[in-house]
């Protein structure tokens, strides 16, 4: 799901990529997974998806993400040690749910 409104082309919502980052801002239990600064930009929406730009963060593996569908992912599919469980993902989709502009 994460994946599909950050793309943002066919999804009738009108959500993007900047749309969902904002959202995950607003979801405090989500402020470990920012590096220092991103969190602000998304917050104001002023960031732009760039090839060498990780706003999110795995503290277990000291890895950076371009977006927050790609740590999601890792979280869900690898065997790294870090914790983004059901709850963290019930958090994440109540702020898309209100913070989305549909």
């Amino acid at each position: 799901m994460i994946l599909h409104l950050e793309n943002g082309i066919s999804c009738p919502s009108g959500s993007n990529l900047r749309s969902v980052n904002y959202a995950a801002t607003k979801c405090i239990i989500w402020d470990e997974f920012f590096i220092s600064d991103a969190r602000e930009v998304a917050r104001e929406r002023q960031f732009v998806h760039e090839l060498d730009y990780f706003p999110f963060f795995c503290q277990e593996c000291d890895k950076g993400f371009d977006r927050l569908s790609a740590l999601v992912m890792h979280a869900c599919n690898s065997n790294c040690a870090t914790t983004i469980g059901p709850q963290l993902i019930a958090h994440i989709h109540a702020s898309l749910v209100c913070h989305l502009p549909y």
